[in-house]
Parts: structure tokens; C-alpha cells; sequence
């Protein structure tokens, strides 16, 4: 506030000299216009004037300034494993330890000290992804497979032959009688003389109306069906159920719209959909083999273009112990609102 004070004192000396001459309300207006878009224009403060842009997209945004600089790390999808240096890096050190965030292009990490002096990380994901390229399912860390259970009788646990009865298990042929051994000129001569003939052998394929049996799922061409594609499930249905699994809090964590404000004038917003949750996660930093695990706020942000082209996904972390220092909610809200390109 002591910096907009000073642009305030400035401003008035500034437009004395511009306006002399002119209406005293006049001079008032432009006046308090100019002062409440500095004012507002100072609540984006915390963000680099130099916007960057959002890989794969027209987009451009600015981000916190601590994510550049001694205090940040940009790691892409073309950068090196900055712990092996090996090329390309994993695209899952890309990621959050909970969760796969479809498109992720870049990941910005940076390094402040927390309250107790402690060097911890805090993170924002960016991803984009075209019309047409959803994913089919998110993955999360599968769950570890239930222990076999040890109350059921061992005879349960055997396979199937093995409990059959002696008798079931012999060959088909060692249970025929006799008579069905025997070679067919020995069969009885009225037996092949009656008057009953045997029924053609197309007619005995059909059942059930006439139809055709088919084997093995294939159909009447011999050929199997085409395979069904996998049915698309919505973005943002997969981004909730993937959310809820990873923190599972006893009430359903759905999407709200925020209407984010931008930088040039506090009456346009830009509207975003949001995620938030918060729960332990683990903290750990990209390019050092060092992780804490802490309780903390995780926010996921979803922006689609106007036709529907293209989808922007922004992801923030930070641990409680750097509230203080990373007000992670007005940090993810000023940098939404700065997006442009669309």
C-alpha cells in the first residue's frame, strides 16, 4: 500500500499539470479512474510482467515471479533428468505424486523458505490438450492387491481338475460301453434300415429361430466383430473421480466457477472451472533427491477455449508450512486471469 500511496501522490501531481484549465469534477474522475486501475493493477504485483507461453497453445499467461529466478526451476517435456542427466527426463517427474494430469507441457517448481526455515518446494503444473485428444481414463497409484484369504479350504484354492472325482477325471473314451465300441458294420442292419433319416447337417446348426450358431464369437462370415471403440468419458468427469481418489474427504470435492479478473480492467473476468482439495501429500523436488510429506491445499484449474478447441489445465501445490509466504489461492486466481491468445 506504500507503493500505490507514492503512484497516488504522483498521479495527482501529474494530471494538475495535465488538466489545469479544466472542471474540477472532471480532474476527480480521471483522477479516481487512474487510481483505483493502479490499485487494482497491484493485486498482479506477485506475477512477472513478462508473460510466458502455454506450450501447444496460442496462449500466453504470467506466472509468480518466484517461479524464475535463484527461488524457481521450469522443467519441460525436452529438458534433461536434472538428478541423472539423462535425456529426455521422465515424463512422470512431471507430475504430481497422486495423480497423472493429462497434457502436461511444463512444470514450475520453486524452492522458499517456510516458517521454520525450512527450503520447501511448491509447485504449478500447466498442461493443454486439443479437441479430440482426451484421454480415455487418469491414472492414480493402484492399490496394493488384497492378501489371499487364508480361512479357505485348501481344496478351494486347488485348480478345478484336481477336484474332480477319479471317475470324471478318466478320458471320455474309458467311460463309453461297449456297444458305442464297436465297429459299425457290427451294428445291427435295422438299426441303418429304419425309416427315420438323419436330419441334414445344416439343419443341425440352427436353434433358436432358425439362426446360425456361432463359434467362438465369430459370425456367420467366419469373421469376428469389430471391436466397440472405448466410450469417451468427459474431462472434467475423469479430473473430479481422479481428485476424489487421490484425497478422499468425507464430502464429494466438485467443480465451482471462478471468474477471474484480469490485469487491464477489473470488470472483464475470464471464467474458469475449479478443483480444490487439501489433504497430505508428498513434497519432492524435481531436480534433488530430497521430499517431505506435509498436509497442504492442492487447487486444479480447467480453462476451455471459446470454441471448444482447446483445454488449458493449471495444477498448484504448496505444503501448509509456506502459506504464509505462498498465498496459493490469490497466486492460481491472478495468474488465471492474466491468460491470453484466445
Amino acid at each position: 500500500m506504500v507503493a500505490v500511496g507514492r503512484l497516488k501522490q504522483f498521479v495527482i501531481v501529474l494530471l494538475s499539470v495535465l488538466v489545469a484549465g479544466c472542471g474540477q469534477g472532471a480532474y476527480e474522475a480521471r483522477m479516481n479512474t487512474t487510481v483505483r486501475q493502479l490499485e487494482h493493477e497491484a493485486k498482479f504485483k506477485a506475477l512477472q510482467l513478462a508473460p510466458v507461453p502455454i506450450p501447444g497453445t496460442p496462449y500466453m499467461i504470467r506466472l509468480p515471479s518466484a517461479f524464475f529466478g535463484n527461488t524457481g526451476a521450469i522443467y519441460t517435456l525436452d529438458s534433461p533428468n536434472p538428478i541423472t542427466g539423462d535425456y529426455p527426463i521422465p515424463p512422470q517427474m512431471l507430475q504430481p505424486p497422486f495423480m497423472t494430469i493429462p497434457g502436461v507441457k511444463v512444470l514450475y517448481q520453486a524452492a522458499l523458505q517456510d516458517d521454520a526455515g525450512v527450503q520447501m518446494p511448491c509447485f504449478c503444473y500447466i498442461a493443454s490438450i486439443e479437441r479430440g485428444q482426451e484421454p480415455t481414463g487418469i491414472e492414480t497409484p493402484a492399490a496394493e492387491a488384497p492378501p489371499a484369504d487364508e480361512n479357505k479350504p485348501a481344496d478351494e484354492n486347488k485348480p478345478a481338475d484336481e477336484n474332480k472325482p477319479a471317475d470324471e477325471a478318466k478320458p471320455a473314451e474309458d467311460k463309453k460301453p461297449a456297444d458305442d465300441a464297436k465297429p459299425a458294420e457290427e451294428q445291427k442292419p435295422e438299426d441303418a434300415a429304419s425309416g427315420d433319416e438323419k436330419k441334414p447337417a445344416d439343419e443341425e446348426k440352427k436353434a433358436d429361430g432358425g439362426e446360425e450358431k456361432k463359434q467362438d464369437g465369430k459370425t456367420e462370415s467366419g469373421q469376428k466383430p469389430a471391436a466397440k471403440p472405448p466410450k469417451r468419458i468427459p474431462l472434467d468427469v475423469q479430473l473430479a473421480a481422479a481428485v476424489n481418489k487421490a484425497f478422499k474427504s468425507e464430502k464429494p470435492i466438485q467443480w465451482e466457477t471462478v471468474e477471474c479478473a484480469t490485469p487491464q480492467d477489473p470488470a472483464v473476468r475470464i471464467q474458469w472451472r475449479r478443483l480444490a482439495a487439501e489433504g497430505k501429500q508428498v513434497f519432492k523436488y524435481v531436480n534433488l533427491d530430497v521430499q517431505y510429506e506435509q498436509s497442504g491445499p492442492f487447487e486444479l484449474y480447467l480453462f476451455q477455449s471459446p470454441d471448444q478447441a482447446m483445454t488449458v489445465i493449471m495444477a498448484w501445490r504448496v505444503s501448509d508450512s509456506l502459506r504464509s509466504k505462498v498465498p496459493l489461492d490469490d497466486w492460481a486466481q491472478r495468474t488465471a486471469g492474466t491468460i491470453t491468445g484466445f
